[in-house]
């Protein structure tokens, strides 16, 4: 299975997991073959809220991936993948290294529309407003 990771810094495996899905400048694709796991990571191009005519969802129709891990997600995004057939999940991981741990192990949970982001719902890009829980 092929999993898209939304990342804060492009540091190989000990990479920063995006506290947002939507605001992420890399992002790292997760293959996973029974025993093999294989990733690659790549700066985000400038459309995850930004550019005209392209967004996030077409980002991850081109890479193929077939679920997204992420920390935090707005409704709309959420909304497109689940459409597309996308599969997502929520991590409280810190690294890709965890994440990559969290997929072997089969721990991943399901992300919902229940737990979705509001506006400005991670602290690390808006200070003051509480973090979000799950």
């Amino acid at each position: 299975m092929r999993f898209f990771v939304p990342l804060e810094m492009n540091n190989g495996i000990d990479s920063l997991v995006s506290p947002h899905f939507g605001r992420a400048p890399y992002y790292a694709i997760v293959d996973v073959d029974d025993e093999n796991v294989k990733y690659a990571i790549r700066a985000s191009p400038q459309l995850m809220h930004e550019a005209v005519g392209c967004d996030a969802a077409t980002l991850i129709e081109v890479s193929g991936a077939e679920a997204v891990v992420v920390k935090g997600i707005g409704r709309k995004a959420l909304m497109a993948l689940e459409s597309m057939g996308v599969k997502v999940y929520h991590t409280n991981a810190n690294t890709l290294r965890e994440v990559i741990e969290e997929i072997k192990l089969g721990t991943l949970r399901p992300y919902t529309a229940f737990n979705v982001c509001g506006h400005r719902c991670f602290e690390p890009h808006y200070p003051g407003y509480p973090p979000y829980f799950f």
